[in-house]
């Protein structure tokens, strides 16, 4: 979250901006919130209900960061990135559960 929050204190990206292409900061968006939603979701892996811990939290921090973008010069709120956002950490942590469950039934059958 404090990487999160200083990346989107910055008003430029300087040497990473030679590397966009079209809707690259929506993918970045992406993949920053699906590694938090996952990171959130596995500090409380044991509960049934992690991985909707995780989102919620993911999205929650979302809507708290445009709202902070808000405020930093060059920056703006925007609706597409929190979309990014909750999007990414749904995505995130579908793919995870779908590698869980594989290795349970894996353990399941006697493979290690």
């Amino acid at each position: 979250m404090a990487l999160i929050f200083f990346l989107s204190s910055r008003t430029d990206f300087g040497a990473l901006s030679r590397f966009s292409f079209p809707s690259s900061d929506k993918v970045a968006h992406a993949v920053i919130y699906g590694v938090l939603a996952v990171l959130v979701a596995n500090a409380v892996a044991p509960a049934r209900w992690a991985s909707g811990f995780g989102w919620v939290v993911s999205v929650g921090y979302g809507v708290t960061d445009e709202y902070h973008q808000h405020f930093v010069p060059g920056r703006d709120m925007s609706a597409g990135d929190l979309v990014a956002d909750a999007l990414g950490a749904a995505v995130a942590l579908a793919v995870c559960s779908v590698i869980r469950t594989h290795r349970l039934n894996a353990r399941g059958r006697g493979r290690r």
